[in-house]
This record gives structure tokens, sequence and C-alpha cells, in this order.
């Protein structure tokens, strides 16, 4: 907790082939003696999330055959009741999928999914749901050689921004091999981080929480979706973010209104890449004059009603 890190408790494993003894060889019955273990071992910590599997529908064939998903792995709403009845603290809770999305529960407090695809399926999840959207695994900065774990640092922190700028919440990752050691990946073990992306990611959430991110939405009448977006408060708080492929003649701010009302804005550029404020200035409604974003990196650009 000093360090501010939010715990995302796994729960359940199905595929440990035995090594923690938490995958299909524990009883449900069992199951509920080890949760109450858990809730009473770290219950009292303010920062536990509990999740109740890791990738919850996964079959993986110990003998190396195919993958499969299979919905009734374990029982999952039983345990999902027994956190929400039984946890004194109501901590958060979920559970990460590998196929389909985990249909939307009481017991549910937000929804954790993993694909890479962080806006539409936000934005889709947002509507269905009504609960706060985590993708908590949208592949990982790294060097290994599945594709899940080779993003570059941009890469990375593209798919972070875009799933804020969808009203959602992302999860950070990363898994190069240090000095040829294959198994201490800060991805599973932790330690020290070697990569690009997760200073930049910090910068990012410097910026929100500036803003009333509880309160935007994504405006999809601005920005053709692809590589210009907008996430916005009505006419209050306008931010636009614009990716590296943007192309020149998509980057005006679009801060024009159509209804005729003339409102001033406090207008910040910032490069998320170099980490740094790129331009500051007072526009209007009513004026184009200035309003092109010309920074090549993933930027920025956030527009204050005065």
């Amino acid at each position: 907790m000093k360090i501010g890190v939010e715990c995302d408790i796994i729960l359940f494993h199905n595929y440990d082939f035995g090594m923690w003894g938490v995958d299909d060889n524990l009883s449900d019955d069992d199951a509920m003696f080890y949760l109450d273990y858990v809730m009473a071992r770290l219950g009292s910590y303010r920062n536990m999330w509990w999740s109740l599997a890791n990738e919850y529908d996964l079959w993986k064939n110990p003998d190396g055959g195919e993958d499969k998903s299979k919905l009734d792995r374990r029982d999952w709403d039983r345990i999902g009741n027994y956190l929400l009845e039984n946890d004194p603290y109501d901590h958060l809770r979920s559970i990460h999928n590998w196929d389909p999305v985990y249909p939307d529960k009481e017991w549910l407090t937000h929804v954790s999914y993993q694909y890479p695809n962080t806006t539409s399926i936000i934005m889709k999840l947002k509507a269905e749901y009504d609960k706060p959207i985590v993708n908590d695994e949208y592949q990982y900065e790294g060097s290994l050689t599945y594709g899940w774990g080779n993003l570059t640092g941009k890469q990375e922190l593209k798919r972070h921004a875009m799933a804020v700028i969808s009203g959602g919440y992302a999860t950070h990752g990363e898994c190069y091999v240090v000095d040829g050691n294959k198994r201490d990946i800060f991805w599973t073990y932790g330690g020290k981080m070697v990569g690009e992306s997760a200073s930049r990611i910090g910068y990012l959430r410097t910026i929100m929480e500036q803003l009333p991110f509880q309160d935007m939405t994504p405006d999809l009448t601005k920005g053709e979706g692809l590589t210009k977006f907008c996430f916005s408060k009505g006419n209050d708080v306008i931010v636009y973010l614009y990716t590296e492929n943007c192309l020149e003649k998509d980057r005006g701010l679009g801060v024009y209104s159509r209804d005729g009302v003339l409102r001033h804005y406090d207008a910040t550029i910032y490069d998320l890449w170099d980490m740094k404020k790129t331009r500051e200035y007072e526009t209007s409604s009513k004026e184009r004059i200035g309003s092109t974003v010309t920074e090549k990196n993933l930027t920025l650009a956030v527009f204050i009603k005065k």
C-alpha cells in the first residue's frame, strides 16, 4: 500500500497442474474453507481485490493437446456469492476470462477481460454491464516469442491510452527476458521493470487525474474512430487522443461548435511519449486558427472551458 499498488489476488488457477493446489484438484467444499482462510489472512488490507480465476474457462490438456474453453470448470457463482456474503470489507470482485467474458452477476463489482482491443469492446461492455470495465491483459510489452508478450513500448502505451479514452481502465504488464533469465520475468515474479511504457502510462495517469474522468464519456461524433478519438464531459471538458499515424488533415482539434454558442477554452497539448507539454494556449469554439496538432507521437489534447 505504501507504494500505491492495488493487488488483484488470483484465487483459483485452473491449469497449474497441481503446482499450487488451487486447480481442479481442490473440491468446491474445500474451496470455501480456502476462501475463509484467504479472507481472514488478507482481507484487512484495503488494497486487496479478489479475482476468482486466471482464465476461468481455459482447459489446458496436460498431455499437450488442444486447449479448450469450458465454462463450468468450477461453480464460479457459488464462489462469487460466498465472497459477497462473507467478506466483511466488501473488496472488489471479478473474474478473468480466456474466451467469453463472464456474464453479469450480483457479486461482480467490475468486469475484467483480456483482449488486445481496448476501445470498442470497452464501450460495448460498459453499455451491457453498466459497471467499471478493466482490460487487465491487453498483451504485454516484452521480448518473448509469443505474440502476447512482445509489444513495443509505444504499442503498450497506445493500447492503454485507448482504454482510457474509451472510458475504461487497464493494467500494464511487461515480460522482458533480462540477461538470458527466462524464468524470473517481471510479468510473473515482479522485481524491476525495464520497459519503456510504464513511466509514460504513469504520466498519462497524472493528466487524467486532473480531469473529471468519472463524468466523461466517449464522443463518437468527433474523430474518425481509427486514429483520432474524443472523450468529453459535454462541452465543458474535451479531450482528443491522436495516434502516431493520424493523418495531418485529420489532426484538427474540432472544438468548433455547430450550435452557434461561443465558448472559450484553455488548451493544453501533451506528447505522451516524450512526457511533456508541447503547447498551452487559449482558443474558442468558433476559432480554427492554431488548432492543429503537429506532434508525431501519441498526443493528448485537453480543452477546458473557461
